[in-house]
C-alpha cells in the first residue's frame, strides 16, 4: 500500500479523534494539510510538463536522455538542427515499446531536390539520370523551391549556409548513419534515389551496410508507421536509438517511446 495512504488512514483512524479531544485548536490546521495531501495524491498520475530551453547543441537532449533512460538514447541527440525538435512523448508501461510515424515520399523527394540543386550549383552541370526530380513533383511546392534557391543564392550568409549544411547532414545520417563524413553529394543523391526506388544518377556503388539501411528506410517510408515492441534478443534499444538519433531520425515526424517501469 502507498505510504502516503497509510499515513492518511492512520491520522483519520487514530489521530483525529485524539487531537479533537486534547488539542482541538490544531485540528483545523492538520485537516487542511490532509486536504492538500489528498489533492497531491490525486494529481500524482497526471503528466508533468517541463520545458528545457537552450541554443542548439548545448546538451538539452543529452540531459533529458540521462534523466529518463540513463545511458540509453531515447530522445534525439546530436545537434543536427530540426532533428532535435521532434515531437516526442515518453511514457512508462509494463512492456517497452515505441510507435514511429514516418514521413512520406514527399519529404524524401524534397531532400533529394535540395541535394540535386546544391550539386548543380557547385558543378554547373545537369544530372545525367533520366529520372530527375521534375518527374516526381510530390511535395515540391513553390515555397520550398524558392527556399532552396535562396539558400544557394545566399551561400555566403551564415544562416543560409547552416541550413544547407543541416540538409546535407540529414542526408548523410539517412544514408550512412553518420551526420559527418567524407561522402560527397553524388553518393548521397544516389542513396536517396535508392530509397525512392529510382535508378542511380551517378552509377556509384553504395556500401553493403548502407544498402541494408536503405532497404529498411524504403519499407518504412512506404508503410507510414510501425509499432516496435520489446524483444528477447535485447535489440529494442538499438532500434529505438536508430529512430531517435540514428539513420531513421530524418524521416520521423513523431516518435512515442514507452519504457518498461524500472528501466
Amino acid at each position: 500500500m502507498d505510504s502516503a495512504k497509510i499515513i492518511m488512514d492512520f491520522y483519520l483512524m487514530h489521530c483525529h479523534s485524539f487531537l479533537s479531544k486534547h488539542k482541538a485548536e490544531r485540528v483545523e490546521t492538520y485537516d487542511a494539510q490532509l486536504g492538500k495531501l489528498k489533492k497531491a495524491m490525486g494529481l500524482r498520475h497526471e503528466p508533468i510538463h517541463a520545458c528545457f530551453l537552450g541554443i542548439s547543441g548545448i546538451g538539452k537532449s543529452t540531459l533529458l536522455n540521462a534523466l529518463i533512460a540513463e545511458e540509453k538514447t531515447v530522445l534525439p541527440a546530436g545537434g543536427i538542427g530540426p532533428l532535435t525538435a521532434q515531437a516526442i512523448q515518453v511514457r512508462y508501461g509494463d512492456k517497452a515499446s515505441f510507435r514511429a510515424e514516418y514521413h512520406g515520399k514527399d519529404k524524401i523527394n524534397q531532400l533529394r531536390f535540395a541535394l540535386e540543386q546544391f550539386y548543380k550549383a557547385e558543378k554547373k552541370e545537369e544530372l545525367k539520370a533520366i529520372e530527375t526530380t521534375r518527374d516526381d513533383p510530390a511535395g515540391l511546392d513553390e515555397d520550398y523551391k524558392k527556399e532552396i534557391e535562396e539558400i544557394i543564392a545566399g551561400d555566403g550568409d551564415e544562416h543560409r549556409r547552416e541550413k544547407k549544411e543541416n540538409l546535407i547532414k540529414q542526408a548523410r545520417l539517412l544514408i550512412t548513419n553518420k551526420p559527418i563524413g567524407d561522402h560527397e553529394l553524388p553518393y548521397l543523391i544516389d542513396g536517396i534515389r535508392a530509397i525512392q526506388g529510382y535508378r542511380p544518377a551517378f552509377e556509384i556503388a553504395l556500401s553493403k551496410e548502407d544498402l541494408e539501411r536503405i532497404d529498411q528506410l524504403r519499407v518504412s517510408v512506404n508503410k507510414g508507421s510501425k509499432e516496435h515492441t520489446e524483444d528477447a534478443d535485447d535489440s529494442f534499444f538499438i532500434r529505438l536509438s536508430s529512430h531517435a538519433a540514428g539513420y531513421f531520425a530524418p524521416i520521423i515526424p513523431k516518435l512515442n517511446p514507452r519504457l518498461r517501469r524500472g528501466e
